[in-house]
């Protein structure tokens, strides 16, 4: 089988056979490169010049340059700052969406004789939403200094230092249209039911968009002698399809407290806010207390800011575990217990320290700024600050020297045997600590 044309090619191939099948496999080769190289030239556009021009050398990627801390620092903060600036977009967009779809509704609401109690603005172009909320400075807060914030320690749904004056008390809603159980909310629906009845009613009407801010009145079950009662609904927080929350949206709260801030102004009301946005996602109580400084106080409308006294829920509390029953207060009513925030179960983990709980401070020749600024801080972490030295008195805050204390002021202060009287050193210490510091090394003796 191995013979052909009468030569044996069993026995080893020649030199010659060798070198033939040597050329045939070269041949072949030449063959097979020359059409893969011009597959490759078809797809150029100059494929008659792609065989002429030389082949390039590789490129060379040019090497980043290297940032430093100082550049690094520029860059982040230029980012964050674009962040923020989409943000604030986004909202203010969504908020516009939200008023166009508001507006086609009217029509609807016009064939069922439903009634907005949303307060209009007169002319949406003279709002100052363009202002930048987040990078404003202290230089407003300077100018806004003439009319200050007032913080008190009370139920915001029983007005307080209102006179014979109108009171609108601010309370912030989602646009769901479903009210909600416990804190606040119970708070107002013990006052009136009024509030609860039209923001399901809003809501059942498509009536309640970001931004908005319904004036509902409250006196129909508790009233006072003189002036009028009303709660702002302000609709500053989304609630989407799967119940998820958002928080204080500052752009919807900026508009609503611009319709609040007209109200007060042709009813020559005062303004009461509780802490809006505690305990909400992203709280940023900075921001907001801001826009309620814009809006309210520096415009001339008198604001209240209230913090709940978390100091008898405590008493409360430990009275109970105890084993003994908590003495029931004669000026206490079924409201002071329905008004307690929601918030305040989760004091311990995530609301303000409450180290000042229990504490009657009664400030004594200190500076009238000094006394602004520290009573933020003694209300805000669950103290006192009372206008006279009683009974509940626990620390008298004298702002001067002993040399330069009459014998009034000794008869003035030195009634009470009960409570300590210190420096305003030992306030400054506390606040600073966190805690309760001993008053013995901060005693001023009083003759």
């Amino acid at each position: 089988m191995y013979v052909f044309e009468g030569k044996d090619y069993s026995k080893e191939p020649s030199a010659a056979d060798k070198k033939v099948f040597d050329e045939m496999l070269s041949a072949e080769k030449v063959l097979s490169e020359q059409s893969v190289s011009d597959e490759r030239t078809l797809r150029r556009r100059n494929a008659p010049l792609a065989g002429l021009l030389p082949e390039l050398p590789p490129r060379l990627r040019k090497p980043r340059k290297q940032l430093t801390p100082e550049e690094l620092e520029e860059r982040r903060q230029k980012r964050a700052e674009a962040k923020a600036r989409r943000e604030k977009e986004e909202e203010e967009e969504e908020v516009r969406r939200a008023q166009e779809r508001r507006q086609r509704r009217e029509e609807l609401w016009a064939d069922s004789n439903y009634v907005s109690c949303n307060i209009r603005l007169d002319s949406e172009g003279e709002s100052d939403e363009d202002e930048d909320i987040t990078m404003a400075t202290d230089d407003d807060e300077d100018a806004a200094d003439a009319h200050s914030l007032h913080y008190v320690s009370g139920d915001v749904t029983h007005p307080v230092n209102t006179g014979k004056k109108d009171a609108i008390i601010v309370h912030c809603v989602d646009d769901s249209g479903r009210w909600g159980q416990g804190g606040l909310f119970s708070a107002i629906s013990t006052r009136s039911l009024q509030p609860e009845t039209q923001y399901q009613l809003a809501g059942d009407m498509k009536d309640l968009a970001l931004g908005d801010a319904h004036l509902v009145p409250v006196d129909d079950l508790q009233s006072r002698d003189y002036g009028k009662d009303c709660v702002a609904l302000i609709v500053a927080q989304h609630r989407d399809k799967r119940n998820n929350l958002s928080g204080i949206k500052l752009s919807a709260l900026s508009q609503g407290l611009e319709r609040v801030c007209k109200t007060a102004k042709q009813q020559q009301a005062s303004v009461h806010l509780p802490r809006i946005g505690y305990n909400t996602p992203a709280f940023n109580w900075y921001g907001t207390e801001r826009l309620i400084r814009k809006w309210l106080a520096a415009r001339g409308v008198p604001t209240y800011i209230y913090y709940f006294p978390r100091r008898k829920v405590n008493k409360r509390r430990r009275s109970s575990s105890d084993g003994t029953a908590p003495k029931k207060d004669k000026k206490s009513s079924s409201i002071d217990k329905d008004s307690e925030p929601s918030t305040s179960k989760a004091t311990a983990d995530t609301g303000l320290p409450n180290f000042m709980s229990g504490v009657c401070i009664y400030f004594y020749k200190v500076p009238t700024s000094e006394v602004k600024r520290l009573r933020r801080y003694v209300v805000a972490y669950d103290g006192d600050v009372q206008q006279c030295v009683d009974g509940d008195t626990t620390h008298v805050v004298i702002g001067c020297d002993k040399e330069l204390l009459t014998k009034e002021d000794s008869s003035e202060i030195g009634e009470s045997s009960g409570c300590h009287r210190v420096t305003v050193k030992w306030l400054e210490d506390c606040l600073a600590k966190g805690k309760i510091l001993e008053p013995d090394r901060y005693r001023v003796d009083v003759a």
